[in-house]
């Protein structure tokens, strides 16, 4: 949900603007001195005062451009994170490019690229503070939006559970709908009246900023009175689409040309830009890890398997991929060939697993032949771990919605496995959190999510935090 507060914004942005301003001279000032003292031969071919005055003068268009996010009502640290981030991109390019045009070649590349990295790790701790003391400015009462409901209660289920956190700083007033003797109040908040009279509701009450309203047929012309009223008033006015909730499910609003549409979920990587950042880091990480490291771990564990377990160093497996399709999975080989392979999951005293192969799967050096798959293009560093053709067949009957993580390309890890939501599935219960888990990440992707969740299963694997890997 998009911020409405629009009168409030400009005057917010403004003392956020000058806080920034003082937070990047702060940057600056301490790049300085930390590469004097470092490196106290490094010449600088502009005074301290100079640099935090082109500074400045540079992040202020970059400010403009990327506007804060953390006054709006609804928005999450990983947005606030991700914007920051953009925000000092374009600003260290205004800045690089100002020194450029005055001193030519003589520009202090390394002090451009540290004060890169102290920009955005203060501006980031400065935003989410800002956001902190916001969210407990709004659950002490203060900075509230006052608003209104109109339509039946049951439309209003899935909507009221969101906004209704104290930390969002809405005030809900109640809802108007016709025939309450007949309609249930489901959520907690007064019952004002019927729809025709909203209007006169307003006027009594001008604190009203916001009316949502839950249009059903027989209901068009209160509701065209109520829109009216609120365009002649300065009161925001929303319309939740009622079939929507027949649907049983939250929606979102798609741009496909110049119409809007419904879907039933976010997919941030069926954009197109988002897409190829994520392949791109996908091939600078296989490729720099393949054309390194794996040839010795390669020879190195293939001389350990192959003394331990006669058979192939790799096991193929063929797994459902992107949208269902069929792809060849690489492993380190863990267990004694066996005919199970393909049908049974492997459980904690597995008797297939050898000695070195049960070392392998605790700290996932088995899954390092799956950066073949990532270069190759059938898997991502981070997805949904994909299943066994069986168990994709099995789960996609028990479990509704569960073929919605073949939406993204299968990942060496997961946002499931981070969690905790991996290993052998004893019951129904544990597959379904797991997917839930995969679901999410679908619809939540961002880069900063992959580096999250490649950093936390790296740290697992160093502090063997991986209970359930065997």
């Amino acid at each position: 949900m998009k911020n409405t507060n629009t009168s409030e914004t400009p005057a917010v942005n403004l003392l956020i603007g000058a806080i920034d301003i003082l937070v990047v001279s702060l940057a600056i000032y301490t790049t300085y001195y930390l590469i004097k003292v470092i490196d106290p031969l490094y010449v600088f071919y502009f005074k301290q005062k100079t640099l935090i005055v082109l500074g400045v003068l540079s992040y202020i268009p970059a400010f403009l451009y990327f506007p804060p996010l953390l006054y709006q009502r609804i928005v999450h640290v990983d947005r606030i994170v991700e914007r920051t981030f953009h925000l000092i991109l374009l600003y260290i390019v205004l800045y690089a490019a100002v020194l450029t045009i005055l001193k030519g070649d003589r520009v202090p590349y390394g002090f451009i690229g540290s004060l890169a990295l102290i920009s955005w790790f203060l501006l980031s701790v400065e935003r989410l503070g800002l956001r902190s003391f916001i969210k407990r400015t709004r659950k002490k009462g203060k900075n509230q939006k006052q608003i209104i409901f109109v339509g039946l209660p049951c439309h209003f289920q899935n909507f009221y559970q969101e906004i209704s956190d104290p930390n969002y700083g809405f005030k809900i007033k109640g809802i108007f709908y016709n025939n309450p003797e007949s309609q249930e109040l489901t959520i907690p908040i007064p019952y004002l009246g019927t729809t025709d009279q909203v209007t006169e509701y307003l006027q009594k009450k001008p604190n009203i900023k916001a009316v949502y309203c839950a249009i059903q047929e027989g209901d068009q012309s209160d509701t065209k009175n109520i829109l009216r009223y609120c365009e002649n008033s300065v009161v925001r006015f929303y319309a939740l689409p009622v079939y929507i909730n027949q649907l049983k499910k939250s929606m979102i609003t798609i741009q496909q040309g110049s119409n809007m549409l419904l879907t039933s979920r976010k997919e941030p990587l069926n954009n197109i830009n988002n897409a190829l950042l994520k392949r791109a880091f996908d091939l600078i990480c296989s490729s720099l890890f393949l054309f390194t490291l794996f040839p010795v771990i390669y020879v190195i564990v293939a001389i350990i398997i192959k003394r331990q377990s006669p058979g192939p160093v790799i096991f193929k497996q063929e797994r459902s991929g992107l949208n269902g399709k069929v792809f060849t999975c690489y492993k380190f080989r863990s267990m004694h060939v066996n005919k199970d392979a393909d049908l049974v999951q492997a459980t904690l005293n597995d008797p297939r697993k050898f000695k070195f192969g049960d070392f392998m799967r605790k700290t996932n050096i088995d899954e390092l032949p799956q950066f073949i798959n990532v270069w190759l293009g059938d898997m991502s560093m981070v997805g949904p771990r994909p299943h066994m053709l069986k168990h994709t067949e099995q789960y996609s009957q028990l479990i509704k919605e569960y073929m919605v993580r073949h939406w993204v390309k299968p990942g060496i890890t997961g946002w499931a496995q981070i969690m905790g939501l991996r290993g052998e599935t004893k019951e129904l219960k544990q597959m379904e959190d797991r997917v839930k888990a995969d679901i999410w990440y679908v619809e939540n992707w961002n880069f900063w999510l992959d580096v999250k969740i490649i950093w936390k299963t790296v740290w697992n694997m160093i502090t063997r935090n991986e209970k359930n890997a065997y």
